[in-house]
């Protein structure tokens, strides 16, 4: 009976090492990390994530590997982004966004134009349905 104590306690803490080392470990699903999402369009109109954009959770100035003709941003947990069409966030490079979501209560955002995004996932060029973006910055 000892025995069988034992194997279930050794097995038990092997169950968990294993899940914590491969990130499956149970995490509270309220807590989100901050990250800035990009979404491209076709010609009929569906929206697509680059979902394979390298630190799009890290703070700083990040470059895309190509230029990239995005529709709309969204970014959560960041004071703010913004978007350069240069390389290595030229400041005299940076991209107007204007907030599309609900504008007629507490929570709206900046109606104008832009450069520095808040949180929020509604972010839209300026009098242009696509724009080329070579970085970002989000602090």
């Amino acid at each position: 009976m000892r025995n069988l104590h034992r194997s279930a306690l050794l097995t038990t803490i092997l169950i968990s090492l294993v899940l914590s080392q491969h990130g499956c470990s149970l995490k509270n699903s309220d807590q989100s990390t901050a990250h800035i999402r990009f979404y491209t369009i076709n010609k009929n109109k569906q929206l697509s994530e680059l979902a394979l954009i390298n630190n799009r959770s890290q703070r700083g100035c990040h470059n895309f590997p190509l230029q990239f003709k995005l529709y709309r941003v969204a970014q959560v947990g960041f004071n703010n982004c913004t978007l350069y069409a240069s390389k290595n966030c030229k400041v005299d490079s940076a991209i107007a966004m204007e907030w599309r979501g609900k504008k007629n209560n507490k929570e709206s955002k900046n109606v104008g134009q832009t450069y520095l995004i808040s949180p929020g996932a509604l972010w839209y060029f300026i009098n242009k349905d696509e724009k080329k973006v070579s970085s970002w910055y989000c602090g």
